[in-house]
C-alpha cells in the first residue's frame, strides 16, 4: 500500500513529524522491507510521542532512560529494535545536516542488565572515580532508590567523568561549575539540573562516609557550616528542659560517633514533636503519640512512621537509661507480636468436633515436648488440611482411605512432600494409638515411596570465594552474614535468634538455640570475630540499643526472608551455579571439616546433630579428594 511506511500520527511536534517522514522515505527508496519500514515506524513513533518535543532538543539521556524504562514492560529484543531504530534516524539525521551532534553514546550497544543495572558501562580514565562511583551507585540501590533513578545517575556521571583524568576529590566548587557547562553547554536545563543534583548527592555520600573531609557541593539547607555545637537544637521551646535534654541526647549521638546527617535528622524530628506537643517530656503516653503520628501527612509510608518512631524510642530509651524518666512510653520493635498467640492451636473450623479437639491436643504434647514452632506449624497446616472436611472421625479412618488418598497425593506433589505428610499422619496416629484412642495405625511401612537422594550441594573453593568476594561489595551487615555462616555452620534461624550477649569476640564462639530449644557452643572465624568488632562499632548502624546481633535498617532484628534475600543476591551477582541458600553454607562447612580430616562426632556436636547418620548426609567427601585418595590407595 502506497504510503504506508508515513507517520500519520498527532502530538508530534511539526519539524519531528517532518523529518520522520523523510527519514522512513529515503529508507523505502533504498528498497527496505515492509517490515523494516513498519517496524521502525512504530519505534520512532512510540518515543517521539512519549517525548512531543523537537528531534533537536532530545538528549542521550532521555533516550538512554525511556530504553531502560520500556525493558521493564518489552522484550530484550524490542528494546534492541528500538535501541537500532533511534540511532539509525539519528544518522540521518547528521548526514542529511539536519543536526549537527549526534545525542546518543557511540558505544552504547546493550542497555544495563536487570541484575547489576547500578554498574557503570564504561571504564573511566581515573581507576579512584570509577570505584566510588560504582559504591555511591550501589548505595543509591540500597535505600531503594527506583531502578529509573539509578540509571539516570549513572548516565549522568558516566557522560562527566569518562573524558577526565582528575580525581573528584581533587576538584573545587568552580572547576566543578566550569566541567559541568562544557559536558551540558548543548543540553537542556534540566538535564544540567538533574546533573548538579547527581552530583551534590555524590559528595554528599562521600563526606558522610568519611571518603571526603568536606563536600564543595553542601547542601546550604540541609547542613550547615559544621561547628562545635553543631549538633544542637536551636530556637524557644515551650517547655526549656525539653530542649536541655534533646541537646543531650544529641550530643550522645554524637559522642557515640553518628553521622553529622543523623544528628541533624534526629533533632529536626524532635523539634518538630516536642514543638507540637507542649508538654514535659515525661508526660507524653502512648496515646499521644499515637495520636500526633495519626494528624501528620497522610502520604507518610509505614516505613517513614516507623523510622520517625525508632527515633522518639531511641530518645526515650536514652531518657530512661539517664534516669530522667522510670520506663519509656513506646515498646521496643523486638517485643515479640505473636507472644500471646497459641501456634501449636488450630482456629480452623472443622466439620467433625471431635477430630479437632484431638489435632489440638497432639499439638500441645509436641509443644510440650519442645518441638520448634516451625516443625509444630508444618504439622499443624497438614492436619488441617487432611481433617477439615472429614465428618467421620479419625478413630474410623481405615487402611483403604488412606491408601485412596496417598494415590491421590502421588498425581499432584512430588514424592518427598508425599513422604513428608503420611509421616506426619502416622506420627498423628501413633499418638492417638499410645493415648488408647484407636487400637492401630492406619498405614503401613511399605506404602512410603521411595525417592531420590540428591547429594547436599556445597560451594567449592572458588566458588567460596567469589561468594565472599561479592559479599565484599554489600554492607558490613551483610558481609556477617555470609562469613558467620560459612565459618559456624550454623542454620540461618539460628542466627536470627542470636543475641549480642551470646557472641565472645575473644574466644570466637557464639551460644546459640537449635531445634528444640536446644543449646550449644559454636565457632567462627577470625575474619568474622573482626567484622562483628567492626559492626559493634559501626556509625551507621540504628537501633544500638537492640538485643539483637543483626538489626534492619528500622532498628528490628533482622527477618529470616531477609537474610534469604541478601544471600541469594550475593550469589546471583558472585555467579554461582543454582540458587544460592543459607543451607548450603551448612553442607559446605560440613564438607570442609570431613575434607580436612575431622572427625564426624566433632562435626556433628558442631552442627548439632543427634544422630552421626544425619550428619553423613550434610558432609561429602568432595569428587577431587575422592580421586587423590583412590590414586593413592590403587595407583
Amino acid at each position: 500500500m502506497a504510503g504506508y511506511w508515513e507517520v500519520n500520527c498527532k502530538g508530534l511536534s511539526p519539524d519531528t513529524h517532518f523529518v520522520l517522514n523523510l527519514f522512513l522515505k529515503s529508507l523505502n527508496e533504498k528498497n527496505k522491507s515492509q517490515q523494516t519500514l513498519t517496524r521502525y515506524r512504530a519505534a520512532l513513533q512510540s518515543f517521539f510521542l512519549a517525548h512531543p518535543v523537537s528531534y533537536k532538543s532530545v538528549t542521550g539521556e532521555v533516550i538512554e532512560a525511556w530504553l531502560t524504562k520500556q525493558r521493564k514492560v518489552k522484550k530484550e529484543r524490542t528494546v534492541k529494535d528500538y535501541l537500532k531504530a533511534i540511532r539509525a534516524f539519528y544518522n540521518y539525521c547528521i548526514q542529511e545536516e539536519h543536526l549537527d551532534i549526534f545525542p546518543l553514546d557511540v558505544n552504547l550497544q546493550v542497555i544495563s542488565s536487570p541484575e547489576r543495572y547500578w554498574e557503570l558501562k564504561t571504564i573511566l580514565p581515573n581507576p579512584d572515580n570509577q570505584m566510588i562511583v560504582n559504591q555511591f551507585l550501589l548505595h543509591m540501590k540500597t535505600l531503594g532508590r527506583t531502578e529509573y533513578t539509578i540509571v539516570s545517575m549513572r548516565i549522568y556521571l558516566q557522560r562527566i567523568f569518562k573524558e577526565k583524568d582528575q580525581s573528584f576529590r581533587q576538584l573545587t566548587r568552580e572547576e566543578i561549575e566550569q566541567w559541568v557547562t562544557d559536558t551540558h553547554q548543548q543540553r537542556c536545563e534540566s538535564a544540567r539540573s538533574g546533573m548538579w543534583s547527581t552530583l551534590r548527592t555524590l559528595y554528599e555520600y562521600c563526606w558522610e562516609n568519611e571518603i571526603l573531609d568536606d563536600t564543595p557541593l553542601r547542601n546550604k539547607r540541609k547542613y550547615a557550616e559544621a561547628t562545635d555545637v553543631y549538633w544542637e537544637v536551636k530556637g524557644r521551646f515551650s517547655v526549656e528542659e525539653n530542649k536541655d535534654v534533646i541537646n543531650a541526647f544529641l550530643l550522645y549521638l554524637k559522642n557515640k560517633k553518628r553521622t553529622k546527617k543523623t544528628i541533624d535528622e534526629y533533632g529536626i524530628f524532635l523539634k518538630r514533636f516536642f514543638w507540637t506537643n507542649p508538654v514535659h517530656f515525661t508526660q507524653v503516653d502512648r496515646k499521644r503519640i499515637d495520636e500526633w503520628f495519626s494528624l501528620q501527612d497522610p502520604e507518610w509510608s509505614t516505613r517513614t512512621i516507623n523510622n520517625y518512631k525508632q527515633v522518639l524510642r531511641s530518645f526515650y530509651f536514652f531518657c530512661v537509661r539517664k534516669e530522667y524518666m522510670a520506663r519509656s512510653p513506646l515498646h521496643y520493635f523486638w517485643v515479640e507480636k505473636n507472644a500471646l498467640k497459641k501456634y501449636w492451636k488450630t482456629d480452623k473450623v472443622f466439620r467433625n468436633r471431635i477430630n479437632k479437639e484431638v489435632v489440638n491436643e497432639y499439638l500441645q504434647s509436641m509443644k510440650i515436648a519442645n518441638m520448634s514452632e516451625l516443625t509444630i506449624l508444618l504439622y499443624k497446616r497438614t492436619l488441617e488440611t487432611y481433617f477439615v472436611r472429614k465428618e467421620e472421625d479419625f478413630s474410623t479412618i481405615s487402611f483403604d482411605e488412606i491408601l485412596q488418598w496417598l494415590i491421590q497425593q502421588q498425581k499432584v506433589v512430588q514424592a518427598t512432600t508425599v513422604n513428608g505428610r503420611l509421616s506426619i499422619l502416622a506420627s498423628f496416629f501413633r499418638f492417638c494409638v499410645e493415648e488408647g484412642y484407636m487400637e492401630s495405625v492406619p498405614i503401613k511401612p511399605r506404602w512410603y515411596l521411595r525417592e531420590p537422594r540428591p547429594l547436599p550441594r556445597y560451594l567449592e573453593k572458588g566458588e567460596q570465594a567469589k561468594v565472599r568476594q561479592s559479599a565484599e561489595k554489600q554492607i558490613l551487615r551483610n558481609r556477617i552474614i555470609v562469613e558467620f555462616l560459612l565459618s559456624s555452620g550454623c542454620r540461618i534461624r539460628e542466627l536470627h535468634l542470636l543475641d549480642k550477649s551470646d557472641v565472645e569476640l575473644e574466644n570466637r564462639t557464639a551460644r546459640v538455640m537449635g531445634k528444640g530449644g536446644k543449646i550449644r557452643e559454636v565457632h567462627f572465624s577470625e575474619t568474622c570475630a573482626l567484622l562483628l568488632e567492626r559492626y559493634g562499632e559501626m556509625e551507621e548502624v540504628k537501633g544500638e540499643e537492640h538485643p539483637a546481633l543483626l538489626v534492619s535498617n528500622i532498628g528490628t532484628r533482622l527477618g529470616i526472608s531477609r537474610m534469604r534475600k541478601i544471600i541469594n543476591q550475593i550469589g546471583k551477582s558472585a555467579g554461582i551455579t543454582g540458587s544460592l541458600y543459607p543451607h548450603r553454607f551448612r553442607h559446605t562447612f560440613a564438607t570442609e571439616l570431613l575434607t580436612k580430616g575431622a572427625e564426624l562426632d566433632f562435626i556433628a556436636d558442631e552442627l548439632g546433630h543427634a544422630n552421626l547418620e544425619t550428619t553423613k548426609i550434610y558432609a561429602r567427601i568432595p569428587e577431587w579428594k575422592l580421586i587423590r585418595l583412590y590414586r593413592r590407595y590403587m595407583g
